[in-house]
């Protein structure tokens, strides 16, 4: 979906995200197949993305939308928001970025740090009595 359509696609989904969140209280952004534009930006000559073509400023703009805005912490500006003289810190509403991917070996380190998708969970491929109930499942209104 975001591949060749440039950086703006993710600001406009961030951006719909959080006036969601605002409305909602929450928003939940999911990326199927996140390895198309999150891979190494060292794999394929530096270019980052599907074969190393155009990729890492996608990827930059998806690393820069998942962080916390930049809040000024020092002590001075801790005084001017009690002041008055300075606007409360930043605020972002709750936005949750999932993502899913069978290559997790080909992820750029900058997407695994924490704050990102830091947390994993490993779904493996069902044995043969899974498959067999996931095949009922789905051709029960086929065929039940």
């Amino acid at each position: 979906m975001f591949y060749g359509v440039g950086n703006l696609k993710v600001m406009r989904l961030y951006r719909k995200a959080r006036k969601l969140a605002k409305v909602y209280g929450a928003c939940i952004i999911f990326i199927d197949e996140i390895d198309a534009i999150g891979m190494s930006r060292q794999a394929g000559g530096g270019g980052g993305g599907l074969f190393g073509m155009g990729g890492a400023g996608l990827l930059n703009e998806l690393l820069l939308q998942m962080d916390p805005p930049n809040i000024d912490g020092s002590w001075f500006a801790k005084l001017l928001r009690n002041l008055g003289l300075r606007r409360k810190k930043a605020e972002r509403p709750a936005v949750l970025t999932i993502a899913a991917t069978n290559l997790p070996d080909v992820l750029d380190p900058a997407l695994l740090r924490p704050g990102r998708f830091d947390r994993q969970l490993w779904v493996d491929a069902p044995d043969y009595d899974g498959r067999v109930d996931v095949f009922q499942y789905y051709l029960h209104g086929v065929y039940g």
